[in-house]
């Protein structure tokens, strides 16, 4: 009897730990999940106030600004073999689509994203509201990367 009584304890303990494995792996997974960057295709005009001849920075404020005004930081860590703005010969003020990994300010926590801002190159001068890591960019007529 006392064998028969450990073999279902030992049972339940089993299918406890299981069970709460499962749950802990989903409850991770979904947290983890919601605060990826998303992949995106994005419209908007390409802007890089460095990128003008009078201008002496080196180009790295590069924004998308959308129709309804919402700017977005862009960067090239993915695409890190070429700046496709410049090899592809994109100015200042084209449309253009992009597409890559958003990142929106509202999935940063605030000392993180203060954090960003303060050690970017002019992002204060703008209000961004999330940060594409761009893998390709082209022109609405055709592709350019």
């Amino acid at each position: 009897m006392l064998k028969l009584q450990l073999y279902k304890k030992g049972i339940i303990v089993t299918f406890s730990i299981i069970l709460f494995g499962i749950l802990g792996y989903f409850s991770y997974n979904y947290y983890a999940w919601k605060k990826l960057p998303s992949a995106q295709t994005i419209s908007g005009t390409y802007l890089c106030p460095s990128c003008e001849p009078s201008s002496a920075s080196l180009g790295h404020d590069q924004y998308l600004r959308t129709s309804d005004g919402a700017y977005y930081a862009l960067t090239f860590f993915i695409s890190s073999v070429f700046d496709p703005p410049k090899d592809k010969n994109i100015h200042n003020g084209e449309q253009v689509r992009v597409s890559g990994l958003l990142d929106l300010k509202k999935d940063f926590k605030p000392d993180v994203w203060r954090n960003l801002v303060a050690h970017s190159n002019g992002w204060q001068d703008y209000p961004i509201q999330g940060i594409i890591d761009a893998s390709s960019m082209w022109r609405p007529s055709g592709e350019i990367n």
